[in-house]
């Protein structure tokens, strides 16, 4: 038996990396950074997004009182919260599913 560590290719940009550094799915860290970093982008824009509609609908529909306002608000904070968490997951799957550009070495 050998003490080297086993090497693989990033199934994304095809670079040779330690086989433990791969992810599950056989991607390396600088890949998956760059689908990461998509992912949240994505995922903020869409959050904010349904948080204006939301506190629009809020605001001009229901006109809260000043006791139920920080009931709202919280509900509003949860609905980024959950847009958020939710498209994140979605974009990074669908982003990886295409493969990135592999990042300059």
């Amino acid at each position: 038996m050998s003490d080297a560590p086993a090497e693989a290719a990033c199934r994304n940009c095809a670079q040779p990396r330690d086989a433990t550094t791969l992810d599950q799915f056989g991607w390396c860290q600088r890949c998956r950074a760059i689908v990461i970093r998509r992912a949240t982008l994505a995922a903020r824009v869409v959050a904010a997004l349904g948080l204006a509609g939301a506190a629009y609908w809020v605001f001009a529909v229901i006109d809260p009182g000043p006791r139920s306002l920080i009931v709202w608000l919280i509900l509003l904070v949860a609905v980024y919260g959950l847009l958020y968490k939710v498209t994140q997951r979605v974009a990074f799957e669908v982003i990886r599913a295409r493969g990135v550009r592999p990042p300059e070495s």
